[in-house]
C-alpha cells in the first residue's frame, strides 16, 4: 500500500507527459510556399538569422516570408557543385559549408558568394567527389568524408589534406559527430570512430550480441553523453566504461533522427524521427514514447512522414522538422492554442457547434472533460489520449439541442437545452431530465445559460421566459423571475448570461431588455439603460470580476462598470475593439477578461486598458470564434467551433519577446539586381547618373507569424519621419546627388521592435548638370558669351563709327560743296539780273536761302554723325553755340545755366540728335515768334536723368492755339514725337503776355 501513492504519481506524471504533444501544432512549408523540393535532408541557421534548408534538389535560404533558392549551373562556377545537398554546417567564422553529391563549397551569408573547395586527386580519380557533412574540431579544422576516405581542411587558407584512406566510401553517409577529444564518429552500416592523433579506427557493433548494429543518427546531450538512433532496434547511448553502446528504449522502434531537448523543468527528452507517424518524443528516464498522430482534417498536425532532419533554434526554441514531403515548424509562440477535433459521425451536421467544455471534477485522473455540442449532444474527452466518446441518453428532450453545460460543486453536470434542463451524474452515469412548462402552449424555453452562485444555488437563463432556478427541496427547475415590462419586441424575456456579485445579486444579460440586476433575497430589480450608446438594450454578455467591477457587452460596445452599474470606461471599434459583435465572456485567474466575437478572440487587461487579439495564425480554428467560451476552475479556457475546440492556459501563452534581426535581402536599381560596394572598409550602394529609381528589400528574420510583422524605414537626408508599412520594401526616385543613409527596423508578430535595426549607406553620383561645377561652368559660359557679345558690339560700334565718319565726310565734301555752289550761283544770278527782271529776284533769293538753310541742316547732321561728338559736353557746347549765334543775331539776350558733371558721359546717337533737334526747334521758335528780349537755357544731368529747359520773356501764346506756334503747330508736334522716341517727356508752358517755357526730361 505504501507504493500506491508513488504509482499514482508516476501515472499522473506519465499522463501529463503524454498529453504534452496533444496540443502541439505544426506550420507546414512545401513547394507550394516556394521550397525548392519537398524532401528535406538538412537544416541550419546562419549568424544573420536566415534558415538554410538542404533538399535533394536545391539549397534554400528562408527569411520567414520567402525562399531564395540556390541551384547548380554547370556553366557557372559560382554556383553550388550539385543540387543534392548532403550536409549544411555553420562554421565558427560564420560561413556555411555545403556538402553535395558533386563536391564541397563555402558560402558567405553576407555577400552570398560561393567558393568551390575542390577535393584533390591524391589517391582518388574522381574530380568531384560525393562529400558528406562537414564538422569542425576544437582547433578549427574542418573534416569530411568522400568516396575514398577522410579529408582535413584548413579554413584559413583553404588547404585540403587527404588524411586517411578507407575502403569504405562515404563513411559518414548517415552522419558524423566530433566528440570532446576531437575524435570522429562516422555512421554508415556500422559505427566507426576515428582518432586523428594516431589514425586509429574503431568499429562498434553494440553491447548486445545478435544485433546488426548501425546508427542512423548520433547526437550529444547537454551532459556530453552520446545517443544514437537506429533502424528498428530502438534508441541507444554510449557507455564510456564499456566503450560501447547500450540500449535505452525497451521497444524495437524506428529512430532515424534524434534531437536532444529539455523541458522547462530541465528534464531530458528527444525529438525522434521515426515511430508509426514519423515523429515522436522520447523520455529516457521513463523509456516512454509519445507519438504525434496526424489528423488528415487538421492542417496543423504532423504530416505523417518520417522526420529526416531536426533542428532547434536556440534563439526562439522553435523546432524545425524536415520530412520527405516538406518542412515543418513547431513554434509555441506561433501556434499558441491546443487543438482538438471531434470525429464526425453520419448524424453530425453543419450545426455541430461546441457550446462548452468542462473539466470533470469527479475524475481522479484529471484527464476527463465533458464537451457540449449544439446540434449533436454530449461527449466525454480524454485529454491524455485525445479520444472522444459520445454520450447517448434516453432523454425525451430534443436530441442535440445543447446550448450550455456546467458542473456544480457536488460534481453534477447540468445541461441547458431547448426543452428543459438535463442533469448528468458522472459517478453513476445517470441522466435526469427536468421539464419546464412554458407560459405559452407549445413554445420551447431555449435554455441558453446556467451557473452555480457563491451560495451553491443553481440558476438557468431562458431565451424566452426569464430566469429559472433549481429547487433541491422539490427537485424541480422553477421560475425565479419574470416580468412582462421587460419583454422585448418579440414578447420574450431573454436571459443570455448570468453572473453574481459579492452581495449575492444576479446580473442578467438580456438581449432585447438590457442589463438587469436581480436580488434573490429581496426580489429587488433594476434595469440599467445607457442612453446614447449603440443598442442600449442589446446586452448579450456580462461578467462580475473578482475586483468587483462589472463587464458588459452590448453587441459592438464593451463597458467597464463599477459595482453599481455606473460606466467607468467604454470601448468600441474606435478605441480598441476589432469586432462589432461580442458573444461570450470569462475572467481568467489573472483578472483579464476574455471574450469571443465575430472577429478574433479578444483579451482585455483592466490594468492597462488594452486589448490583445488572437486568430487563425495563433492556432484558432477560425477568425470568427462565435460559439462557446468556458473556463475551468484551474483557469483553462476552451473556445468552441464546429466539431472542434481550442484550449489553453492564459498564464502559459508564450509571447515572442525576441526582436527580429534586420537584414537587406535584395537591392534593385532600375529594376535590375545590384550588389553593394566596398571601399576603404565602407559598404555602400552606389548610384550612377541616370539611375534615378531604386528599391531596397529587407527582412525581419522572425519565423513566428511573419505576416504580422511591421516594418519601417527612413532615408536620412530625405525623409523627416519614419515610414511604416506592411511590406519590407523601400522605394525611392530622383534623389539629388549626395550621401544618404537608409535606416530600417521592424517589429515581430507580438509588436516587439528591433529599434537598432539595420542601415545602408547610399551614395548618389549626380549627373553633370546637377553637380556644383555645372552652375559655375554655366556662369563662366554666360560670362564668356557676355564678354564676346560686348566685344562684338564694340567691334560693330567701331565699324558703325567708321561708317558714320566716312558718310559725314562724303556728305561734307559732296553735298556741302554742291549746296555752296547752288547758293553762290543763285546770288551771282541775282546780282547779274539786278533790276532788269524784278519778278525773278525773290525766287533767286529764296533759292539762296533754302540752300543756306539746307547747308546748315546738313552741317547739323554731319555733326551728329561724327563719333567724336558723342559726349554730352559736346552736345552742350554745340547747343550753346547755336543758341548764342541765332538769338544774338535777333538782339535777344541768351543766358545759360549749365550744371557741371557732364564730363565722360556718352550719349546714344539717337538721343543726342533728338535732344539737339528739340533744342534747335525751341530756339528757332523764340527767334521767329516770341518777340522776346531775353532767353534762358538750363541744362543738367542728375542721377541718370537729363533735364533741359528753354524759356523766354516774349509775348507768349495759348498752347491750345497751335497756329500761334507757326507752321500750323507742326514744330510742337515734332518736338513731342522726338521726345517720345527717346523715352522722354516734353512739357510746354505758356500764356499770352507771359512768355513761354519748354521742358524736356529723359533717362540717359
Amino acid at each position: 500500500m505504501r507504493q500506491l501513492p508513488a504509482f499514482f504519481l508516476l501515472l499522473l506524471a506519465r499522463l501529463s507527459l503524454l498529453a504534452q504533444p496533444s496540443n502541439a501544432s505544426f506550420i507546414h512549408y512545401t513547394t507550394d510556399q516556394g521550397l525548392s523540393n519537398d524532401h528535406v535532408r538538412f537544416i541550419a541557421k546562419d549568424n544573420l538569422g536566415f534558415l538554410w534548408v538542404g533538399t535533394v534538389n536545391g539549397l534554400n535560404r528562408f527569411d520567414g516570408r520567402t525562399f531564395k533558392i540556390f541551384r547548380h549551373n554547370p556553366k557557372d562556377p559560382n554556383t553550388i557543385p550539385n543540387d543534392n545537398i548532403t550536409g549544411i554546417t555553420a562554421a565558427p567564422d560564420g560561413s556555411l559549408w555545403i556538402a553535395t553529391s558533386g563536391g564541397l563549397c563555402k558560402i558567405d551569408p553576407y555577400a552570398l558568394s560561393i567558393q568551390r573547395i575542390p577535393i584533390p586527386e591524391n589517391e582518388d580519380t574522381i574530380t568531384n567527389d560525393v562529400v558528406t557533412v562537414v564538422l569542425f574540431d576544437s582547433k578549427g579544422y574542418a573534416w569530411t568524408t568522400s568516396e575514398t576516405g577522410i579529408y582535413k581542411i584548413n579554413p584559413l587558407n583553404g588547404a585540403v589534406e587527404f588524411f586517411f584512406k578507407s575502403d569504405v566510401p562515404t563513411m559518414a553517409w548517415f552522419g558524423m559527430l566530433i566528440d570532446d577529444q576531437d575524435r570522429l564518429w562516422m555512421l554508415k552500416e556500422y559505427v566507426r570512430r576515428f582518432d586523428p592523433s594516431n589514425q586509429s579506427m574503431n568499429l562498434f557493433k553494440g553491447a548486445f550480441p545478435g544485433y546488426t548494429f548501425g546508427l542512423l543518427s548520433l547526437v550529444k546531450d547537454a551532459t556530453g553523453r552520446l545517443w544514437g538512433g537506429t533502424w528498428g532496434i530502438g534508441i541507444w547511448y554510449y557507455n564510456s566504461q564499456l566503450d560501447d553502446f547500450v540500449k535505452s528504449s525497451d521497444d524495437e522502434s524506428l529512430a532515424v533522427m534524434l534531437l536532444p531537448d529539455v523541458t522547462s523543468t530541465g528534464r531530458l527528452f528527444f525529438w525522434v524521427g521515426g515511430g508509426q507517424s514519423g515523429l515522436d518524443i522520447y523520455y529516457p528516464d521513463t523509456k516512454t514514447f509519445v507519438e504525434f498522430e496526424p489528423n488528415p482534417v487538421d492542417p496543423f498536425t504532423h504530416n505523417n512522414y518520417i522526420a529526416t532532419a531536426l533542428f532547434k533554434d536556440a534563439s526562439s526554441n522553435d523546432v524545425w522538422i524536415g520530412t520527405e514531403v516538406g518542412l515543418e515548424q513547431y513554434a509555441p509562440a506561433t501556434i499558441r492554442f491546443g487543438r482538438a477535433m471531434i470525429p464526425t459521425e453520419k448524424d453530425m451536421g453543419q450545426f455541430s457547434l461546441v457550446s462548452g467544455v468542462i473539466h470533470d471534477n469527479t475524475d481522479l485522473s484529471g484527464q476527463r472533460y465533458f464537451v457540449s455540442v449544439w446540434g449533436t449532444g454530449l461527449f466525454s474527452w480524454s485529454k491524455s489520449t485525445g479520444k472522444f466518446t459520445r454520450m447517448r441518453s434516453s432523454s425525451k428532450f430534443t436530441e442535440g439541442a445543447n446550448f450550455h453545460v456546467f458542473q456544480d460543486s457536488r460534481g453534477m453536470m447540468w445541461d441547458s437545452r431547448t426543452d428543459g434542463i438535463s442533469r448528468y451524474n458522472p459517478r453513476t452515469g445517470e441522466f435526469r431530465d427536468y421539464e419546464v412548462l412554458s407560459k405559452v402552449p407549445n413554445r420551447s424555453h431555449n435554455f441558453t445559460c446556467g451557473m452555480e452562485d457563491r451560495n451553491g444555488n443553481l440558476w438557468f437563463g431562458s431565451k424566452k421566459e426569464g430566469l429559472f432556478t433549481y429547487n433541491p427541496q422539490t427537485d424541480r427547475v422553477e421560475q425565479a423571475y419574470f416580468e412582462e415590462k421587460f419583454l422585448d419586441k418579440n414578447q420574450y424575456f431573454p436571459v443570455d448570461d448570468i453572473t453574481d456579485d459579492a452581495s449575492g445579486r444576479l446580473w442578467l444579460a438580456c438581449n432585447g431588455s438590457g442589463l438587469i440586476r436581480y436580488d434573490p433575497a429581496t426580489h429587488e430589480v433594476k434595469q440599467f439603460l445607457y442612453p446614447g450608446h449603440y443598442e442600449p438594450l442589446a446586452c448579450n454578455a456580462v461578467k462580475v470580476a473578482r475586483s468587483g467591477k462589472i463587464y458588459a457587452a452590448f453587441y459592438s460596445e464593451f463597458l467597464e462598470l463599477d459595482g453599481e452599474g455606473n460606466i467607468l470606461r467604454q470601448f468600441n471599434e474606435e478605441n480598441g475593439l476589432k469586432t462589432n459583435r461580442i458573444y461570450f465572456m470569462v475572467e481568467d485567474l489573472q483578472g483579464k477578461i476574455w471574450f469571443n466575437s465575430v472577429y478574433l478572440l479578444h483579451c482585455f487587461d483592466p490594468a492597462t486598458g488594452t486589448f490583445t487579439y488572437y486568430g487563425k495564425p495563433d492556432g484558432l480554428f477560425s477568425n470568427a470564434p462565435t460559439d462557446g467560451l468556458s473556463i475551468t476552475p484551474a483557469g483553462e479556457i476552451f473556445i468552441g467551433f464546429q466539431n472542434a475546440f481550442n484550449f489553453f492556459y492564459p498564464d502559459r501563452l508564450r509571447r515572442n519577446l525576441q526582436p527580429p534581426p534586420i537584414v537587406v535581402t535584395s537591392i534593385k536599381v532600375m529594376n535590375k539586381d545590384r550588389t553593394v560596394r566596398t571601399a576603404d572598409g565602407d559598404t555602400f550602394l552606389l548610384l550612377r547618373p541616370g539611375e534615378d529609381f531604386f528599391e531596397v528589400e529587407f527582412a525581419a528574420l522572425n519565423f513566428n507569424q511573419q505576416e504580422r510583422n511591421r516594418y519601417a524605414y527612413l532615408l536620412e537626408g530625405f525623409n523627416k519621419d519614419w515610414i511604416y508599412t506592411d511590406r519590407p520594401i523601400a522605394t525611392f526616385t530622383n534623389l539629388n546627388g549626395g550621401t544618404y543613409k537608409l535606416h530600417m527596423k521592424a517589429a515581430n508578430n507580438d509588436g516587439v521592435w528591433n529599434e537598432k535595426g539595420a542601415s545602408l549607406e547610399i551614395r548618389v553620383n549626380p549627373s553633370f548638370t546637377k553637380t556644383r561645377w555645372f552652375p559655375l561652368l554655366i556662369g563662366l559660359g554666360l560670362a564668356g558669351m557676355g564678354i564676346g557679345f560686348l566685344g562684338y558690339r564694340r567691334l560693330q560700334r567701331k565699324r558703325l563709327e567708321k561708317f558714320r565718319e566716312s558718310l559725314a565726310r562724303d556728305l561734307h565734301d559732296e553735298m556741302g560743296s554742291t549746296l555752296s555752289s547752288i547758293r553762290f550761283f543763285s546770288e551771282y544770278a541775282d546780282q547779274q539780273i539786278g533790276t532788269d527782271k524784278p519778278q525773278v529776284t525773290p525766287m533767286l533769293r529764296r533759292i539762296s536761302q533754302s540752300a543756306t538753310n539746307l547747308s546748315e541742316s546738313m552741317q547739323d547732321i554731319i555733326w551728329a554723325m561724327k563719333t567724336d561728338h558723342d559726349q554730352l559736353e559736346d552736345l552742350t557746347s554745340h547747343m550753346m553755340e547755336f543758341g548764342l549765334r541765332l538769338l544774338e543775331s535777333r538782339n535777344i539776350k541768351f543766358k545759360t545755366h549749365i550744371v557741371d558733371g557732364f564730363s565722360g558721359k556718352q550719349l546714344l546717337p539717337e538721343v543726342r540728335r533728338n535732344v539737339y533737334l528739340i533744342f534747335k526747334e525751341a530756339v528757332n521758335n523764340i527767334a521767329k515768334y516770341s518777340e522776346a528780349t531775353e532767353a534762358q537755357f538750363d541744362f543738367a544731368l542728375k542721377k541718370g536723368k537729363l533735364s533741359m529747359k528753354i524759356s523766354d520773356n516774349g509775348k507768349g501764346f495759348d498752347p491750345e492755339d497751335l497756329q500761334a506756334m507757326g507752321a500750323g503747330g507742326n514744330g510742337l508736334k515734332n518736338m513731342r514725337k522726338r521726345a517720345s522716341e527717346i523715352g522722354g517727356k516734353l512739357d510746354v508752358f505758356s500764356a499770352p503776355g507771359e512768355g513761354a517755357r519748354v521742358e524736356l526730361s529723359v533717362e540717359v
